[in-house]
Order: structure tokens, then sequence, then C-alpha cells
């Protein structure tokens, strides 16, 4: 038997805030028909689902089990809902957006398009770019939000970069060194030892290389360090296709060669430590209020996200 519907709801809400006045307040109803509904509930599925405290409410094993079962359902009808709703109303208009390249490239264009399968009324300006470019723009107010990778590691923007904008975190990824298998043979020798690592050739992504300098004071503690850089180029794209061509060593976040790290093609240099996190983070100015296009779009792309990045953790 299913139970009551309304009931279910009512304990989502109260699941969801830990508070039966919250529930009330967000329902519309009464505390005390807050009360009845979870009463009713629990007589109807013969559990207990909240432990009630004086100061504060414990969910039963029961009810994590029931809420287990009912969030995804609940969510994607509040998605579904939504956007019945927005695109009824023809929502237009323009959304604009900064990204990394190679992550912007690899996961927005397909996110945009079936987003505007949804809302054909809503277009789109992409600024793919560097953080140093990013960040001005959107504390500037010329992009509704930016998605950035800055790795504090090697290159560290002052807090006052960020004055007026408001951060979260949205995603990590893993920064690993690699190089091809021919390299790893004749150069490496299979070795992983800090002086024939630091007798390579690399490809960077920057002058100076401090995403490389990096790597080597994360993993063997050393900060002087000298190696050859035989390629600068700030495309993690280009970076891979110069390690396939034997020229030396990079670091590249590791969801960009799942495919080539388990057919062989590319060896994956470990050492004892773990590996560097690299965290994605979404700016945008600290006192602007998100328009229900720009909510309904992240929602939208954080979801397709998790399904096509694995190696990402969100």
């Amino acid at each position: 038997m299913i139970p009551d519907l309304n009931r279910i709801k009512v304990f989502y809400y109260v699941y969801k805030l830990m508070n039966f006045s919250a529930a009330a307040a967000e329902l519309h109803i009464t505390q005390s028909a807050v009360s009845q509904h979870v009463r009713n509930l629990e007589r109807e599925i013969k559990a207990r689902l909240f432990i009630r405290g004086r100061k504060r409410m414990v969910p039963t094993q029961a009810g994590e089990k029931v809420f287990a079962l009912v969030q995804p359902f609940m969510d994607a009808l509040e998605d579904q809902i939504r956007n019945i709703r927005l695109a009824e109303e023809g929502v237009s208009g323009t959304l604009r957006i900064g990204a990394p390249v190679e992550f912007g490239e690899k996961y927005l264009p397909a996110s945009i398009s079936s987003f505007r399968s949804i809302y054909s009324g809503v277009d789109f300006y992409l600024e793919l770019g560097h953080p140093s470019v990013l960040i001005p723009m959107a504390s500037a107010g010329d992009l509704d939000f930016a998605f950035v990778d800055v790795f504090s590691d090697s290159a560290p923007f002052s807090s006052r970069e960020f004055s007026g904008l408001h951060t979260i975190a949205v995603a990590v990824e893993e920064l690993i060194l690699i190089c091809s298998d021919r390299f790893d043979k004749q150069v490496l020798n299979r070795s992983r030892s800090f002086e024939v690592l630091e007798a390579c050739a690399y490809i960077a992504y920057r002058k100076h290389a401090p995403a490389i300098r990096s790597w080597f004071r994360h993993h063997f503690n050393k900060s002087a360090v000298h190696f050859c850089v035989s390629l600068t180029v700030e495309s993690a794209r280009a970076v891979i296709s110069a390690v396939k061509e034997h020229m030396g060593l990079g670091v590249v976040p590791s969801h960009f060669v799942r495919p080539e790290l388990e057919s062989g093609e590319l060896i994956h240099i470990k050492t004892s430590e773990s590996e560097i996190l690299n965290r994605i983070s979404l700016i945008q100015l600290e006192d602007k209020v998100p328009g229900v296009i720009e909510k309904a779009f992240l929602d939208h792309f954080l979801k397709e996200l998790k399904q096509k990045a694995p190696g990402l953790s969100l």
C-alpha cells in the first residue's frame, strides 16, 4: 500500500528542515497539522520516523530510509514543475557565463544545448579564459557568474581580488603528473625517484611552470627544482597532446585522460603522497540576487556534470 502522499510531502519538509514549525511555515499550515500528518504517517507505515527531543529532533533508521526513497522523487518533481512553469511563461533572456577553457569546452556546450531544448527563449554568452580574466569580469558585472579553478598552491589570488564576490565550491578535480608509456620506459626507466624526475623535460602551462613546481613541492617537499621545460602552452589539451608525442611530462586533471590511462597509452606518475586537488568554484557578485534562469541553469548543469564527469567530486 502506498502511504497518503500529502503525509509524505509533510514528512519530506519536516525531515529536510528538521523542524516542525519551519515545515509548517514552508507548507502554510499549522504546526499541529504538521505533527498530526507525521503521527498518522507513522501509524500508517507502523514505524517511528523521528525521535523528538527538547532541543532537537533526530530521524530514526526508518525515517532515514523513507527520506532516501522520497527525496529523489520530490526533487525531480520540483524541478519538472519549475521547468514546465517557466517554459509556459516563455522565459527568455541572455545568460552570461565564464569558465576555464578546457572545463568550459568539455562540459558547457552540451548542457547549454539540453537546457535550450527546454527554454528555447534563453541564449548564452560564454567567456572562456584564465581566472585573471574571469574574476575582473565577474566583479564588473559583465558575467552573471563564472566558474574558476584557482590553483592556490601555484598561483594564489589575494582576498582583495575576490572582494565583493560570493564564492561557492562546486567541484574538486585531481591534478596528476603523466607521461607516455614510451617516455616512461626509455627516459624514466620506470623510476619515480626525485633525481630522475627532476632531470626530465616538462610541458608547462605558464612561464616558470607553477603547476609543476607545486607538484614537486607537494610530492617531494622540494621548492628549488631544476627541470627543463620543452613547451609552454596554456591548454590542458595541448599539454596532453605534447605528452602523447613523448615531449615530456605534464600535470593535468585526471578526468581529462581517464580513457588513455585505462588503455595504458598514458602513465600516471604516482608517489606515496595523495594527489593534488584543484577546487573549481562558482563566483558571482556578492549582493546579486540570482534570477530564475540562473538558478534553473545551474541546477541543470550541475546535475549533468555529475553524470558526465565521474572524475570530478561534486
